[in-house]
This record gives structure tokens, sequence and C-alpha cells, in this order.
């Protein structure tokens, strides 16, 4: 029966419970006490057991600790304001150097607000089967892997811990992976080749805001052929047998719960197996409040400052500009080979582009102060002069730019690849962003854009490949374009340096900018002009000093553009600098923008947007409030 009105402070209604918690995430380490806000009463978990140790001697790879979703059997824990509650963190289990023939030893389990996530299963032993545990860890060739979700965690955590470890395969020497919370293990191989078992794939979770994966598995140990590799979501890499010693089994990454790779027969410290990585218990203290609620109890929130402020939300835009690559050196002579153009820094947005909307930062007024890192990429260096015969130099990559914070997995844009030198390893364009130009010396190809790839939805493509020089006699020499945002470098034609690529247009700041042009390829002796650099900060090239026009100099990138370097020429031929890249943000009204050093700019837009322009090479910090 609800209380009188009197004793409600005029509102008639069930006075019902609140958490205050502000959607706090916390992640907890290590073993110890958590303990809540003073105005929590709700949260949410994720609780992961430490992952599997591999085993030695042609064996499995740990298995996945345990990992337990709260979401998967409640709306919510009830927890107590203002209290610490014990947790343990489950260590990873050790992976096995000697005696040649070992298991791997299972992972500990992790313990919180009364759940229980089981550690992974150990890697098998030649001979030995598979460990079981939360995921279970894979078996020796010709044994099984072990059973995951051992045991069973479904009737009480509404799904099951993990999956179950690959078996070994028929080929001598080959492990199985171990399993993952998201999927099992894979079998060795039945070869040949003798390749170990991949780890099974860990699971995701957004109880962060961003998609996290943990508790992949291991991967089994290879022959004379790689391990298996680790499962994503902090699966090691399984070892190879008698391999090169970069080969060797990897653990499993700290505080993921991922498997420690399966190591080989062969003896010594390079090849011992991968240690189980930590576990880790993830919180989310929640805000919650419905119903009808008293005044005094409105009031008494009020003066605490905990009574909960409607929720605002919006997205944040962003552009992402890496760092121009810088264009390779001319050879010395007057009718020397010519530089390739720097590529552009990789050009990525979200910004008035529908394609991307899943990239945009999500943001809430409930969540917020936010920190972001914000890393601005420098222009790469041009390649420096050599004294003949040297070989002349390719340009320098450009540094890459990056965004990192609590609601965005870290996103990169690559720096532009460099301008091609004359050199025999030189001679072809770099990869990046988008890709150098190529060399006049024997008609070389240019660089590869898009590298590493991004995909439309992410808010690539980052760029486009660099053109082709053009060989032939003196006069003719010409090399090609870098690859600009918008378009590839153009191919050189006789006597004619390729134009860089057109970069991208962009009204993020309020105003239309072209960023990311690639830089123009160097002119031989023609009379022609040097290539013309892409629109978007790209320099124009240069040409020899026996041009009719005379020795002209290259032209650096433009700053805070991600233009690629025009190539080198005149005297000395040394190439270019690209363009340092740009992170701008673009934010409405009610989430304001601070940025560190102050030497980034904030400014407003007529509509009242915030734009925070991030223009200092280095690391930078943003803030919302």
């Amino acid at each position: 029966m609800a209380k009188s009105g009197r004793s409600q402070g005029g509102v008639i209604g069930k006075v019902n419970k609140t958490s205050f918690g502000k959607n706090k995430v916390t992640s907890t380490l290590a073993t110890g006490t958590f303990t809540t806000q003073p105005g929590t009463t709700r949260l949410k978990m994720v609780l992961v057991a430490g992952g599997g140790g591999g085993g030695k001697d042609s064996a499995g790879g740990g298995g996945g600790g345990g990992m337990l979703e709260s979401d998967n059997w409640t709306s919510h824990i009830d927890v107590c304001a203002a209290t610490g509650y014990p947790i343990t963190i489950g260590g990873g289990g050790a992976g096995r150097c000697s005696p040649t023939s070992c298991n791997g030893v299972k992972g500990n389990d992790s313990v919180a607000f009364g759940a229980t996530a089981t550690g992974g299963g150990l890697g098998g032993r030649n001979p030995g089967v598979g460990g079981p545990g939360g995921s279970g860890g894979g078996g020796d060739f010709n044994d099984a892997g072990g059973p995951g979700n051992d045991p069973p965690a479904c009737s009480a955590y509404g799904a099951p811990q993990g999956n179950d470890g690959g078996a070994g395969g028929t080929q001598p020497e080959s492990g199985g992976g171990g399993g993952g919370a998201g999927g099992a293990g894979s079998a060795g191989s039945s070869g040949p080749p003798t390749t170990g078992g991949a780890g099974g794939n860990g699971l995701a979770t957004c109880i962060s805001g961003s998609p996290v994966l943990y508790a992949g598995g291991g991967g089994g140990a290879g022959g004379g052929d790689p391990g298996g590799a680790g499962g994503p979501g902090g699966g090691g890499r399984g070892g190879q047998n008698s391999g090169p010693t970069g080969n060797q089994a990897l653990p499993g990454t700290d505080n993921t719960g991922g498997g420690g790779g399966g190591a080989p027969q062969t003896s010594g410290a390079c090849y011992a197996a991968g240690n189980g990585g930590p576990g880790i218990l993830v919180t989310k203290e929640l805000n919650y409040a419905s119903g009808i609620w008293p005044q005094q109890a409105q009031y008494s929130k009020r003066v605490q400052g905990s009574w909960p402020k409607p929720e605002t939300t919006a997205n944040m835009s962003w552009l992402l500009v890496g760092g121009g690559g810088g264009s390779g050196s001319s050879q010395n002579g007057t009718c020397g080979h010519q530089g390739g153009g720097g590529g552009a820094g990789g050009y990525i947005n979200t910004y008035c582009n529908p394609t991307a909307s899943p990239a945009l930062i999500p943001l809430s007024n409930w969540s917020t102060p936010y920190t972001f890192t914000v890393t601005v990429g420098a222009g790469g260096a041009g390649g420096p002069t050599s004294p003949a015969p040297a070989p002349a130099p390719r340009g320098v990559t450009g540094t890459d730019s990056s965004i990192a914070g609590p609601t965005i997995s870290t996103v990169t844009a690559a720096g532009g690849g460099g301008g091609a030198g004359v050199g025999p390893a030189a001679r072809v364009g770099g990869n990046g962003g988008s890709g150098g130009g190529g060399s006049s010396n024997g008609s070389q190809p240019g660089g590869c854009g898009n590298t590493p790839p991004i995909g439309a939805p992410a808010g690539g493509p980052q760029g486009n490949n660099g053109g082709q020089g053009l060989d032939g006699p003196g006069p003719v020499f010409a090399s090609g374009g870098g690859g600009g945002a918008g378009a590839v470098g153009t191919t050189a034609t006789p006597g004619q340096g390729g134009a860089g690529g057109v970069g991208l247009e962009n009204s993020i700041t309020g105003s239309p900018v072209f960023y990311a042009g690639g830089g123009g390829g160097g002119t031989g002796a023609s009379g022609n002009p040097g290539g013309v650099g892409g629109n978007g900060g790209g320099g124009n090239s240069g040409t020899t000093p026996n041009s009719p026009l005379g020795g002209i100099c290259g032209v650096d990138g433009t700053v805070n553009t991600g233009g690629g370097a025009g190539g080198g020429g005149g005297d000395p031929r040394a190439g270019k600098a690209g363009g340092s890249g740009i992170v701008i943000f673009r934010t409405p009204s009610s989430f304001p923008m601070a940025v560190s050093p102050g030497s980034n700019t904030v400014t407003t837009t007529p509509g009242g947007c915030y734009v925070a322009k991030f223009t200092v090479s280095g690391s930078n910090t943003l803030t919302i409030s």
C-alpha cells in the first residue's frame, strides 16, 4: 500500500530504489577490494579468469579463461553503496619450458560478487590431452582437446563460460589450439604442412562503451611449420619447431584471460611455451531512477549532488589525417634520375559521411568528462643527398595520427609512403596512407595506398596508390606522383613528372578545406615543369640543373594537411619533407571541449557547434565536459 501524502512529503506513490553510479566503468586488474561509490546500488560486470598455459613438446595451446557477463543472467547486480567487496583476479597458468615434455598449468579462477569464472584449461604435452577449464586447452598431436565450460556455467550464469580446445593434428608435432570464450580451438594440421591449430576466438563485450575482446585461446605448436595463431582476445601464438627464435610461442595478453601458445619439441628458453594471460573484472556502476519519488528524497539527493540529471546524448564527428610522406632524392648529375613524390597521409573521416556512422564517437552527459589522447603525425623527411655514385634514398614515411579514448577503440591514420629514390633498394614508392610515387630508374611502380586497409564503415579508405615512373634517355626521365586521398598519383609521361593525386575536401571546421594531396614527381631535363602537387597540400616537384627552366628544388608538403612532398630536383637534390597531419573533432553545443597544449584551438561555428583542431605534432589531450 502506498504511503500517505503527508509521510511522502506531498507525493503519493511507491518509494523506489535508486542507483546513482554515474555509469562509471572500472577495470580491476589485480586481486584486492572493489569499493562502490556512495550512490551506487546497482552494477553490471564482466568477469574473466586467467588463461591456461601452453604445454611443451608438440603441445596444445592453453584455453582462454572462463568469461561471465552479468547481462546473460540478470539485468543488474544489487550492491550496497560505499562498500568494499573482495575481488579475486585469476593469474594466468604457467607455460612450460622444461622438462622436455610437460603439460602447461591451468589458469586460476576469478571471483567477484558471488560469481566464479573458471581458469582456462592447460595445453596438453606429448602425449597428452588438453585440460578442462573455462575454455579447454588444446591437445597434443593425436590427442583430444580439453572440454570448455567445465564446470558448466549455463544454469547459474545463463551462458557457457567458454568452448572446447582443438585436437592435435595427425602429423607429428602439430598441437591443437586452445578454446576461446567465443569459439572452439582449431585442430592441428593433418598436413603437411605441420602447422599448429589456431586458438579459438575470444568474446566481445561493450560494457565500457566500445567492443573489447577477451579470453581468446592460445595457438598450438607447429612442427617445421609455424604454430597456430592466437585467438583474437589475447590468445598467444604457438611456437615453431626448430624455427627462427622470432617464431617462438607467445604468452596470452595481460588482463585478457588469453591462453598461452603451445611450445614445440625444440629445447631451450627461446622455445618455452607461453604463459596464460591474467584475468580481469570490468564493472559499470549504474544510474537508475524510475517511478514516483518523495519530495524529501528528491531534495536530499539534489543537495548531495547525486540526483540524476536528464540524459543528453550525441555523436562526435572527427577527421584524422596522418603525416605526409617525404619525397625521394634525385641522382647526382645533370641528367640524373628523379625522386618520386611523397604519398599523402592517411585520411579517415566521419563528418557528413553516412557510411561511416558506426565510427562516430558516442557521448552522454551522464558519463562526462571524457578524456581522449590525440596524436598528430609529423611529415616524413625527404631522402638526403648522396655523393655520386651512391644511390639516392627514398623519402621517409610520414608518422601516424591516432585517436584513443574511453568510447572508441584506437583509430590510426597511417603516414604517407615515401617517394622513391634511385638506388636498387629504394626505386619503388613506399606504402602508406597513400603510396609514394615510383622512380624513373627502371620505370618503377608507386607504393600501395590504404595500407593497412581501412574500410568505408570505419571512415576509410585512407588513400590511393602512387604513380609509376618512366625511364628513357636523359630528357625523358620522370618519376611518378604520390597518391592522394581522392585519387591515385599520376604516372609519369615522357619528360613530365606525374602530378600528385588530389586530396579530399572537408567542411568539419565550418569552411571547405582540402587535405591529403600527393606530392608531384620529379622531372628531368626536358624543359617541362616538375609534377604538380595534388590539391590538399601536396608539394610541387623540382627539375634538374640542365633543364631549360634551370635547377628547381622540390617543395615541402603543406603543414597540417598531410600533403606529400614534391620530388627532389635542382642543387642540392635532396628530397623534401611531407606536411604534418591534423586531427579535428566536432561536437554539438551541449558538449564543450578543451584542448592541451593550448596551441591547439577550439572554435565555435555559427550554429553553435564546437570544433577542436589539433595541429601540434606528437601527443595531445582532448577533454569533453
